[in-house]
């Protein structure tokens, strides 16, 4: 019974898609990730990832929630959510420099 649950549910998933400028954002699952991660593409370029809650999390307990983009198209804020607990803090990440920035809501 959970190989036949696993196979169905390794699938790649999209949801969340929305459009600024040249680039289409979206949460993207490649199958049997534990959360989504965060992506953007450039209009007939190649899918880069932003955020990834995969990434050093143990066993899939750090998610992303809701996420921002600024009207110029440089950051975006996110909402992360660590060790399964409903308590989300908000960071924002700077999409020239392409890494996160050190502030962030509690």
């Amino acid at each position: 019974m959970a190989q036949r649950i696993s196979g169905l549910w390794d699938h790649e998933r999209i949801r969340g898609f929305r459009k600024q400028g040249d680039y289409s954002y979206y949460f993207k699952n490649t199958g049997l990730q534990a959360q989504d991660a965060w992506f953007r593409k450039l209009d007939g370029g190649e899918e880069e990832i932003l955020v990834d809650p995969n990434a050093g999390s143990r066993g899939g307990q750090t998610s992303l929630g809701q996420v921002a983009l600024s009207s110029d198209g440089r950051y975006f804020a996110f909402e992360r959510s660590v060790g399964g607990t409903d308590w989300r803090s908000i960071h924002v990440y700077d999409l020239e420099g392409k890494k996160e920035l050190a502030d962030t809501l509690r």
